[in-house]
Order: C-alpha cells, then structure tokens, then sequence
C-alpha cells in the first residue's frame, strides 16, 4: 500500500499507530518485513527502505509536519511570543538535498496527542541498519554551514553578527529564518533585497537606519529594534531641542 500514492498517506499512518501500539518484541519482530515499505524523497522520488540502507547514507534526514506544534518564537514587551515552524524544516530539506543529501517526506497524523508518526517507523527500521537518522524538526544541522554575502562594516555593526543574508530562489516567498542561534535572511525575496541593497551603500543615515531596523524585525529582534528606534527619537528630539 506504501508504494501507491492514493494509499501511502494511510498506510503510512497505520502502520506507524501498529508500532506505537506494540511491544519491543513485537515492534523488533515488525521492523525486520519493513525491507519493501515504501517512503517518499525529496525530489519526487520514492524509495524502499532497503534501498536506502543500499544507497550508503551514513545519515539520512527526515522532515515531516509539526501538526498543530508550536515553539517560541520571542520575547517582547514582557510577552512570550509562538509559531508554528515548519518553514524552517521545509528550508532544511531543501539545502540539504541541494547539498546530495538523502532528505526523506515522513507522513505524521495532525495530532500531536496521537503519537503517530512514520518518522518512528523509519528511525527505527535505519538505526537497526546502522544508518543514522536526523529528526529536522528537531535539529538543525545547517546552522553554520551557509556563508552570509558581504555587508559594509557600518551596517554590519547596526544589525549584528548573527544574520547572514543568503539567497534561496526556490523560497522567495520567505523574508528569513531562524536557525539556530542565527537568523537567514533570503535574498530571493523582494523586501530583503531592498534593504540589502540599502545597507550596502553609503546612502543617508535615516535610510540605512529604517533598513537596519526592518532587518531586526525580520530576525524577531522585536526589543532591538524598539531600543534603536526610541534612540533615534530622542536624538532628534536633542537635535530640534
């Protein structure tokens, strides 16, 4: 049933509720006829599980939806803030298969109550194999591995060392990510290129400073961007004063 487009989804999801339900000697037992489960790879590609234990893979990365999942996003004004986060697991898959990695599309009920999730199913089948398996909704292995294009030293000092600004065609869609302890900002979309382009000229303080201050906001520098703001004001208030 894995292998056919119209069943995988519900295959998928019984057969990870038959193993979430089963003992270890059955969930052992279960795991050696997994040879012909079908699974989906980034790229519109399908795979056995075999195959990829074939394919050589010392680790193999798994994406799937965090259902109704939320994490932190910021805190502002004394006020927590929270997101959902599968855009960062959408731009993991993408660098990593860009980069020949083996990205596997896992299938997971809605509910994060039910527990259901083919990522178990995967997971436990590979590291029985000796193949190791990255969970992307957890870890981020490409933090640190992307180079930020070059930014004047002045502008580079406004917005901190933290953003890097990259540029993914594919996701024009999104102004940035954070990963990790750093922020990516993507030079694909329209608004982030603007304000690159800003900052990497020598153009007038107030335009640098708006662009410095949209940057922060795109990196959830809330209270950053807030404390440069109120300094501006009050240095034009001295200025006028």
């Amino acid at each position: 049933m894995t292998s056919k487009r119209r069943s995988a989804n519900a295959a998928a999801l019984l057969t990870a509720a038959v193993f979430r339900d089963a003992g270890d000697a059955d969930r052992a037992l279960l795991t050696g006829e997994l040879d012909n489960y079908v699974i989906d790879v980034v790229g519109d590609r399908q795979m056995t599980l075999a195959d990829v234990c074939d394919a050589g893979e010392d680790i193999v990365y798994v994406a799937y939806p965090e259902g109704r999942t939320v994490k932190h996003l910021a805190r502002f004004d004394g006020k927590d803030l929270w997101r959902k986060q599968d855009d960062i697991v959408s731009l993991q898959s993408s660098w990593l298969s860009q980069q020949g990695r083996l990205v596997v599309e896992a299938k997971r009920a809605d509910d994060p109550e039910l527990g259901v999730r083919e990522f178990d199913v995967i997971s436990l089948y590979l590291t029985s194999k000796g193949v190791g398996v990255t969970d992307l909704t957890q870890a981020r292995p490409i933090e640190g591995q992307e180079r930020s294009r070059p930014l004047r030293r002045e502008s580079r000092n406004l917005v901190g060392v933290s953003i890097k600004f990259v540029e993914f065609p594919g996701l024009a869609a999104n102004r940035g990510w954070r990963i990790g302890t750093e922020t990516w900002l993507n030079l694909a979309n329209p608004d982030i290129a603007i304000c690159y382009d800003i900052l990497n000229r020598d153009v007038d303080e107030s335009a640098t400073l708006v662009a410095s201050l949209f940057v922060k906001m795109v990196a959830l520098d809330f209270q950053g961007a807030l404390v440069d703001l109120v300094s501006e004001l009050h240095r034009a208030q001295s200025d006028h004063g």
